[in-house]
């Protein structure tokens, strides 16, 4: 070997030391990032509570109306999150330069709470949506699939985790509950030979919604429903079980109360 190779190894290895050695110190400087801790929280109550809307306001569709106040964390690279902060309802502001009105990198997060039957408050999840098929295996076996979260492509949803564990307690021997990843081109091939039964949307904005059709390059997919096109009965029953809990309808685990302090 040539003294200029060995010459070369050795500043080979040296460079792969260096680097290894940057590594380690960058690691070292790395901040710790602070977690969002609700114990953390500060609380500036508004000095004019409204009153809450009646039935026929609060079920007009509209979705408007919100509560006296709203929570606000900051979160930055370099130090993670803030205290959160409880405050009165009100605007936003918004510097003309954020990235959210250039490249569309905003995520808006609505935290839903329902009034029970027993006139009780409880909390629901937030989120964008998740997409459910109930079809026909070709082995005949009814299986009701949805898109693992393995890829981190898909949303970890709470009314789709609610769905999917009470799917598999209730549904058991019926329908067989599928996280995997499926291909548009299945559902052509499903619609084809008969076998979709159902499909919903699981999601904050619109809770359990059915899905009558779907278009695909140029043809449509059409999905059955149920009497009077409505959903149908798989997926009525998961809305069902699930609404019961959100309201106060059943006892469950997931049914979290919030006590109400009067404003003074």
């Amino acid at each position: 070997m040539s003294p200029s190779a060995v010459k070369n190894q050795s500043q080979d290895v040296n460079l792969t030391a260096a680097a290894v050695e940057r590594k380690e110190v960058a690691a070292e400087q790395t901040p710790i990032l602070a977690q969002l801790d609700a114990s953390k929280m500060t609380y500036t109550y508004t000095k004019n509570p409204r009153e809450v809307p009646d039935e026929a306001v609060a079920n007009a569709g509209t979705e408007t109306i919100a509560t006296d106040h709203m929570v606000l964390a900051n979160w930055s690279a370099t130090r993670g999150w803030s205290a959160p902060e409880l405050k009165p309802y009100g605007p936003l502001s918004l510097m003309p330069t954020a990235s959210c009105l250039h490249y569309a990198t905003e995520c808006f997060e609505g935290l839903k709470v329902f009034r029970g039957y027993d006139g009780g408050l409880r909390c629901t999840e937030a989120g964008a949506s998740n997409f459910f098929v109930l079809w026909k295996r070709k082995d005949g076996k009814k299986e009701l699939i949805t898109a693992p979260l393995d890829d981190k492509l898909i949303l970890d949803g709470v009314t789709r985790r609610s769905a999917v564990e009470l799917a598999r307690e209730r549904l058991a021997g019926e329908v067989e509950i599928t996280e995997r990843k499926y291909t548009i081109d299945e559902l052509v091939e499903a619609d084809a030979e008969g076998r979709i039964l159902e499909s919903f949307a699981a999601g904050t904005a619109y809770f359990i919604c059915p899905v009558s059709q779907i278009h695909h390059r140029g043809k449509d997919i059409n999905i059955p429903m149920g009497p009077e096109g409505k959903a149908g009965e798989i997926t009525t029953k998961i809305k069902s079980w699930i609404g019961d809990i959100m309201y106060g309808n059943v006892s469950h685990e997931w049914g979290v109360v919030v006590n109400e302090k009067a404003q003074q």
